[in-house]
């Protein structure tokens, strides 16, 4: 398991399953493939309900530091 940091900036939280957020989505009008130049994206992305785990996705390598490798042993 990883430890990460992670920069999420401006995040977009979601609660649906299944989204495809291969590109920023637009902040102003909620759109996946926004084309107004003055409009901003959201910086990343949180996938946020009642799962298991919580889902991030940036769009910056950058914006993603392994901190720390967890070794465990399930019991």
């Amino acid at each position: 398991m990883l430890m990460v940091r992670m920069l999420i900036g401006y995040p977009m939280v979601v609660e649906e399953p299944n989204k495809d957020f291969q590109h920023p989505p637009c902040s102003d009008c909620q759109e996946k493939a926004c084309t107004d130049e003055e409009h901003t994206d959201y910086d990343s992305v949180i996938g946020e309900k009642k799962w298991i785990h919580r889902e991030f996705v940036v769009y910056s390598k950058d914006e993603c530091y392994p901190e720390y490798i967890i070794t465990y042993d399930r019991v």
